[in-house]
């Protein structure tokens, strides 16, 4: 099934909810001055002295590479989520079988599988 006026399901609009929410928590607690975020008053990002991001490339490069393992953090505990039957059958006797997509566990954990291949292979770049 389908979203209406969305042509997407359900299991992908929350995989992809989820995600955004991630990385957006990331690049906002990232990507922000100090005290809150890791932005030097110079203006560089150095959070620590292995990872030291001083020109423009290693900035985009460590967005990239942290934005999609925070993207990927929803979809691996949904990969070990979807797998706990006795969890499921709990679930599905509660008002949670509305907006989880219990019943199809399957696909959801394929596509968290997908999802996370895709995101380590970017997060590697």
């Amino acid at each position: 099934r389908t979203l209406p006026g969305l042509g997407v399901s359900r299991s992908q609009a929350l995989l992809f909810v989820a995600g955004m929410g991630s990385v957006t928590y990331c690049y906002v607690r990232t990507f922000t001055r100090e005290p809150h975020g890791l932005i030097r008053d110079d203006g560089w990002l150095c959070p620590r002295a292995t990872v030291c991001a001083e020109d423009k490339t290693s900035l985009a490069l460590l967005a990239i590479s942290r934005g999609s393992a925070y993207y990927a953090y929803p979809c691996v505990v949904v990969l070990y989520l979807t797998k706990l039957r006795n969890l499921q059958a709990i679930l599905m006797a509660t008002p949670a079988r509305f907006v989880l997509p219990i019943a199809d566990c399957h696909t959801l954990h394929e596509l968290a599988g997908y999802t996370v291949a895709g995101m380590g292979t970017l997060h590697s770049v």
